[in-house]
């Protein structure tokens, strides 16, 4: 019996629905591995950066200023300030990097004998919300001891040991700190003993009242999101 015209319709529909199941099958094999891939890596953060504490440091470069600064060659009371978060370290996503906690809190002793500066090691306050807010009561409490006080984080190192902090530091100014590609990072920065830097700390720890709260409607982690929010920069704008 000869088909009629409409006959290879029904075909044509089949092979339309299983295409379209292979489709939705590699889609959901493409999303699988994004996910997985995310989670591995959010789990074994740092990683890379073991890596590269494994090879040896960068020759140092030349020293770019000395400990005498501008007022008149008198020396600054400059200390450095770093955070020993011991409930952190037991986190997945902070393991690898808490390994060479010790390593790194050396590098910060050694570069404080070599340049005569005061190393303040100071513990998380016992709080709900995670260490690294901890930095903003630490430094507050401990800029009264001095002209400017470095915060320096845990995972952080001194790669070259000559040149002073003298060399950052700005007295027209009451913080010093770096900018990254999200905007201010207070991985590392300056506060100068100063009305405004105490109060400017104090205003962050408090605004984490309402910041603190893990969410990922808001830019940006722990006190470097009050920063941002009091700074009203254009990352948190957008």
């Amino acid at each position: 019996e000869e088909e009629g015209p409409h006959s290879s319709r029904p075909r044509r529909a089949a092979s339309a629905r299983a295409s379209l199941r292979m489709l939705c099958t590699i889609a959901a094999c493409v999303v699988a591995v994004l996910v997985t891939t995310c989670v591995r890596l959010y789990v074994n953060y740092g990683w890379w950066y073991v890596a590269v504490l494994k090879r040896s440091p960068p020759a140092a470069r030349r020293e770019a200023c000395g400990p005498e600064a501008s007022r008149g060659g008198a020396r600054r009371r400059i200390g450095i300030l770093t955070l020993r978060d011991t409930a952190t370290a037991v986190l997945p996503r902070y393991a690898q990097i808490a390994a060479f906690s010790g390593a790194a809190l050396a590098n910060k002793a050694a570069y404080a004998r070599y340049h005569g500066y005061e190393l303040v090691v100071a513990d998380a306050v016992a709080d709900e919300r995670p260490a690294p807010w901890s930095k903003l009561t630490a430094m507050r409490d401990a800029l009264p001891r001095f002209d400017w006080l470095l915060y320096v984080d845990g995972d952080a190192l001194f790669a070259n040991p000559l040149p002073s902090l003298d060399c950052f530091v700005d007295d027209a100014y009451d913080f010093v700190m770096a900018e990254d590609w999200s905007g201010y990072n207070t991985g590392v920065f300056f506060a100068k003993n100063s009305t405004f830097a105490r109060e400017a700390l104090t205003r962050m720890w408090r605004a984490g009242d309402r910041l603190a709260r893990p969410t990922p409607l808001l830019p940006f982690e722990f006190e470097q999101r009050a920063l941002h929010y009091l700074a009203d920069s254009p990352v948190w704008r957008r």
